[in-house]
């Protein structure tokens, strides 16, 4: 497959930035050259398990782990605990977005502006979980785990249908998301996640 970086973009956007001095363009065109063009849309491999951490004292939200596209290669991020610089903000996960010419364009994933962010002053009900039946076991040179779908925030609930992901933590439980009260009287949503065995 042919693959190609959307250099060009980067390098306006670092002349934008010397000009500038700001450190959000700065960001901003570093994401820019990490994105991918592919003339089909190749599927990440299956999420690998991970257990959420114990949270910092800092006021901060989990950030799942994810597969994003290099060039060559998908690259698996770890998920952490990342202090919010902004609670009007959500973390969207790495797609493919369709181009009018054809192809595909890989968008890595980051920080969106939206209304309503992780930390609200007031839980939002989560809807009835989706109804759904498990797909076939892909390919996996790991053992496999099925994870449930479920509800997640994004400024708005998105649902997640299920999917198998490598199993590093056999005994470990399935956790849904949920909204944590915390000592500001506000909410943080912490999203669905592994949790170690007690």
């Amino acid at each position: 497959m042919n693959r190609i970086v959307i250099a060009s973009l980067a390098i306006a956007l670092s002349i934008t930035c010397h000009l500038s001095g700001g450190n959000r363009i700065q960001v901003a065109a570093q994401e820019i050259s990490d994105r991918v063009f592919s003339r089909v849309a190749t599927p990440p491999p299956p999420p690998i398990q991970e257990l959420m951490t114990t949270p910092p004292a800092m006021p901060a939200v989990w950030i799942p782990g994810s597969w994003n596209r290099t060039r060559d290669q998908w690259v698996w991020t770890p998920g952490d605990w990342q202090k919010l610089s902004s609670e009007y903000v959500c973390w969207t996960p790495g797609h493919w977005q369709r181009q009018k010419r054809g192809g595909f364009l890989w968008i890595p994933s980051g920080w969106t502006t939206v209304k309503h962010g992780l930390i609200l002053p007031a839980a939002v009900p989560i809807p009835i979980a989706m109804p759904e039946t498990k797909g076939p076991r892909p390919t996996s040179k790991q053992p496999l785990v099925f994870q449930a779908g479920h509800y997640e925030w994004r400024g708005d609930w998105v649902w997640e249908p299920g999917v198998y992901v490598e199993s590093l933590h056999p005994n470990a439980t399935w956790i849904y998301g949920q909204w944590t009260k915390m000592p500001n009287a506000k909410y943080r949503w912490d999203p669905a996640h592994w949790k170690k065995p007690t």
